[in-house]
């Protein structure tokens, strides 16, 4: 897949946000939320300048309708899942698996990656950071983790978009509702491109109280 081609379906995706229907319909309940789903995941970690204005707002977001707030430290962009189902709960020797591919990645793939998350959207259900790829790094590091995984006798997905998610909404509220949180998303933080730090391989769990990802194992960090 080239790059265009990936953007143009991310876009579509993107598409769905930007035309959602909470304006008529008000806000949902969290799928992952209601559901209490948990699961494998190996993810992308972001460095602090690009986390922390997130994590504020989506603290803001948090007190303008009820919603789990994500903190700077469970804020990533998902690579994959494994196994997600509700009331998870992890093997160690699954995690060692899915930890092979990863650990020995080197730390100039990641430094090649940039990710662009100016843009904030909202759909019914949940309130994301619309990341773009703004060169090739980030479709290389997958087809390299693809293929390494591949090796180590994995499936591993290319992933639709490259978003990190900010908040869930934990239930229903009505359209007429919702002045407080329109006007908010009117002053969406402009936090500029991303060089992923390290990739994660862990799991996660969703509750109407928290969401929690633990990690494994990861990639040599780098600071930027």
């Amino acid at each position: 897949m080239d790059l265009a081609a990936f953007l143009a379906g991310q876009d579509k995706i993107y598409d769905k946000f930007r035309n959602n229907t909470s304006a008529r319909d008000g806000l949902d309940t969290d799928q992952a939320v209601a559901g209490r789903k948990g699961g494998y995941i190996i993810a992308i970690r972001h460095p602090d300048a690009v986390t922390e204005p997130l994590a504020r707002f989506a603290k803001r977001v948090s007190r303008c309708v009820p919603a789990l707030a994500y903190s700077s430290k469970q804020l990533h962009t998902t690579l994959d899942t494994e196994d997600v189902e509700t009331d998870f709960v992890p093997d160690e020797h699954r995690l060692m698996e899915l930890s092979d591919f990863v650990e020995t990645l080197d730390h100039r793939r990641l430094s090649a990656v940039t990710l662009n998350y100016d843009t904030i959207l909202h759909g019914n259900e949940n309130v994301i950071a619309a990341g773009v790829p703004t060169n090739d790094g980030f479709l290389a590091l997958m087809e390299y983790l693809m293929k390494r995984a591949e090796h180590c006798g994995i499936t591993l997905r290319m992933p639709a978009i490259t978003h990190i998610t900010l908040n869930r909404f934990t239930r229903p509220v009505p359209a007429d509702a919702l002045k407080d949180f329109y006007a908010l998303m009117k002053e969406t933080p402009k936090v500029g491109n991303s060089t992923p730090t390290r990739v994660d391989v862990g799991h996660f769990n969703c509750t109407p109280r928290k969401f929690k990802l633990e990690t494994y194992s990861s990639t040599c960090q780098t600071t930027f």
